[in-house]
Order: C-alpha cells, then sequence, then structure tokens
C-alpha cells in the first residue's frame, strides 16, 4: 500500500478513502480521511472531502465546521466556496 510506503502521502490516504466511500464503506472512508488529516494538517483538500462526506452521510453541522477549518488554512482553496 502506498500509505505504507509513504504514510504523509496526503494523496494516498484521500484516494484510498474516496475508494472506500464509493464501495459503500462510509465509516472506513472517514476514519482514513481523519488519519490523513492528522498527518497532513495543513491539507485542505483532505477537510473539504471529509466536509462532503458528513454532509451526505452524517450532519450538515459538522459539515459546515469542517468547510470553514478548510477555508481557514487555505482561503484561496477554491472549492471549500463551491
Amino acid at each position: 500500500r502506498a500509505v505504507q510506503a509513504s504514510p504523509k502521502n496526503r494523496f494516498a490516504w484521500h484516494v484510498w478513502a474516496l475508494f472506500e466511500v464509493k464501495e459503500g464503506n462510509i465509516d472506513k472512508g472517514r476514519k482514513l480521511l481523519k488519519i490523513g488529516h492528522t498527518l497532513n494538517r495543513r491539507d485542505p483538500v483532505l477537510l473539504q472531502s471529509l466536509a462532503l462526506l458528513e454532509y451526505k452521510h452524517s450532519s450538515a453541522n459538522l459539515a459546515r465546521e469542517l468547510f470553514k477549518r478548510a477555508a481557514d488554512i487555505d482561503p484561496k482553496h477554491q472549492p471549500v466556496w463551491t
């Protein structure tokens, strides 16, 4: 696995999480996005994806907070505003 070879590779965590969500493994995808974010605190993409997951499968309020945190990390990251 890519995350074993390079645990801080944010792309590997992101792609793996999206794969799990697509396969219907929502909780596993959520866990992977959280791990990826823990290892890459300055990456708005992981938080944005976690926010979208929470919006679709859990809590709009939590999603709103995650989108805000992603925008705070990188205000110029346009997808957090769309």
